[in-house]
């Protein structure tokens, strides 16, 4: 839900990781306001440098970009 303090949880989530402590990227992506962008997520996801994306609030995606994001992260980033 939206103003729940999701980004705040992730970002303690990814501090507590192995990614955190080796000091990886977080990236957080509001998706309410990128829904334009998909074709951008490959670039994002390469930027990552094995750290952590969050995307918040993927239900703002419109249905063809959600299908165009499952099927990025099922052909692990080489779609």
């Amino acid at each position: 839900e939206r103003g729940c303090y999701s980004d705040k949880l992730a970002r303690g989530i990814h501090q507590s990781s192995s990614r955190g402590r080796e000091n990886k990227p977080m990236i957080s992506v509001d998706c309410f306001y990128h829904n334009e962008e998909i074709d951008t997520l490959s670039e994002l996801f390469s930027k990552s440098d094995s750290g952590t994306i969050f995307l918040e609030n993927i239900d703002c995606l419109s249905r063809v970009n959600q299908e165009k994001l499952i099927e990025f992260l099922n052909h692990d980033g080489t779609a």
